[in-house]
């Protein structure tokens, strides 16, 4: 017998586009370090804050 996927119900994300998320928004997660521009998780990540991949603009 083979299972069938369920669709999410409208509203819902599927569970990988959850973990997705959770994972970029988790500071101990490499995923979270990779999508702002690091190529690794730091180790003194737990003191380390993010530079924004967009500064906001300095020139006011």
């Amino acid at each position: 017998m083979s299972k069938s996927k369920q669709q999410p119900s409208s509203g819902q994300q599927p569970q990988a586009e959850q973990d997705n998320h959770a994972n970029n928004l988790n500071r101990n997660n490499d995923q979270f370090w990779k999508s702002r521009g690091y190529p690794e998780r730091p180790t003194d990540w737990e003191t380390a804050v993010p530079e924004s991949k967009h500064p906001q603009d300095q020139d006011e």
